[in-house]
């Protein structure tokens, strides 16, 4: 069995190109799919999605940012 490998780089036990800002805006899609009264939206509307996604992906980070300043 493979351990996982943690770094800024690294996700899971294979090299990627993701980086955290990815990462969250990976999670913000997955929030966004799984409410099914946002269907219509995101089938309609796939721009919306992807700037909403970004938008959060940044908004989290700048958080990170000022927490640790």
């Amino acid at each position: 069995m493979k351990k996982a490998i943690v770094t800024d780089r690294l996700l899971g036990a294979a090299p990627t190109d993701m980086d955290l800002r990815d990462y969250f805006a990976g999670q913000a899609l997955t929030g966004l799919l799984a409410n099914p009264k946002l269907e219509k939206a995101i089938l309609e509307k796939q721009e919306w999605v992807e700037k909403t996604t970004w938008l959060f992906a940044d908004a989290v980070m700048e958080r990170r940012l000022k927490d640790n300043r």
